[in-house]
């Protein structure tokens, strides 16, 4: 790509800024739909009402658990090539895991006051990932520290801009919006833009998009799937199930992309990635400076032939001169026994 890193991180700010100009001049103030808390599946079992759509929310908290086991614990220098690489991760799952408390709270009595506490760990996941993104592709000083700080706030602002508009009767749901869609709509160009990675490989992103762009479909259409597969299963239901998938998927990328990131190339560039699955072989005989530097003086000291840049000519001669002065640490006397104390 012919663009340099800084016309690239201005294309993508540029890209960001006209999306949220364009959703304030083109889009209503947005309320909540008081219809929306009429879920299709209302059936109670155990006591507990709203049965599928509260227990469907299991799956979030069975994703967190396998990824604080797999990705934190003895293994966990495996998956990450440097520790703070793994605060976004840290940050999304643990989202992930607030999000099946939740919405389980939010489905036991569907109304706006708890749909927030639904939301709220929604868009910390929402922007956790984002920043994983970001300090993957683009920085990993900004994704690790102050992006992921100020992307949270986004999101938790959008919340409460939410909570407060509905409060004086105009709710308006546009930031929170925002907040949830544009990172997806803004994804492939991140991956055109800054295609190298780490972690964040491209194919597991698009079945990350996927699988969210289904959960979606399961939402809006929660009561002709309810009615399409006999009152079985809700829209609503599924959704959940789908969208954990999509957490999983998250998982399967980190443990499946870092297999081993020691291997990952030595470099002050934050964008390093690691070797791809043909690339190990290929690299397997390259040297870095510091290895080659080593080599050469070894080979110095052992009198061999080597090519020495025309500085190092002198520093390799006074490394095979013999010893023939007495007087200093490691050196042999003269073979006739005569001292010699003069410096060399």
């Amino acid at each position: 790509m012919g663009l340099s890193f800084r016309h690239r991180v201005w294309t993508l700010v540029s890209f960001v800024v006209a999306g949220f100009l364009l959703m304030l001049l083109a889009i209503e103030p947005v309320s909540q739909d008081p219809a929306y808390h009429a879920f299709a599946d209302s059936r109670a079992f155990f006591g507990i009402p709203n049965f599928g759509d509260v227990v469907s929310n299991a799956g979030f908290a069975l994703v967190a658990s396998i990824a604080g086991i797999t990705l934190w614990g003895a293994g966990a220098r495996r998956y990450f090539v440097q520790p703070a690489d793994a605060r976004p991760y840290a940050v999304f799952f643990v989202g992930v895991a607030l999000v099946s408390l939740g919405s389980a709270w939010y489905h036991l009595a569907p109304d706006n006051h708890r749909l927030l506490w639904d939301r709220l760990p929604m868009s910390m996941a929402f922007m956790a990932f984002t920043a994983a993104v970001i300090s993957d592709r683009i920085h990993s000083g900004a994704g690790n520290t102050w992006g992921l700080a100020l992307l949270l706030l986004a999101g938790i602002a959008s919340l409460a801009y939410w909570a407060w508009t509905e409060s004086m009767g105009r709710g308006d749901l546009r930031f929170y919006g925002f907040v949830q869609f544009f990172p997806v709509i803004a994804l492939p160009l991140i991956l055109w833009l800054f295609p190298k990675h780490r972690y964040t490989a491209g194919r597991y992103l698009g079945w990350l998009v996927a699988w969210f762009v289904l959960s979606k479909l399961f939402e809006h259409f929660d009561r002709a799937v309810f009615d399409a597969l006999g009152h079985t299963v809700s829209g609503h239901t599924l959704k959940h199930l789908a969208a954990a998938v999509a957490a999983l998927v998250v998982l399967r990328m980190l443990l499946t992309r870092t297999e081993n990131p020691a291997e990952a190339v030595a470099s002050d560039d934050p964008r390093t990635r690691l070797p791809g699955p043909g690339e190990r072989e290929a690299t397997a005989g390259v040297r870095g400076p510091r290895a080659q530097a080593t080599g050469n003086r070894r080979r110095i000291s052992a009198s061999r032939p080597v090519r020495l840049a025309p500085g190092d000519a002198g520093r390799a001669a006074a490394l095979r001169r013999p010893a023939r002065r007495a007087g200093f640490p490691g050196r042999p006397p003269p073979a006739d026994g005569s001292k010699n104390t003069h410096a060399p």
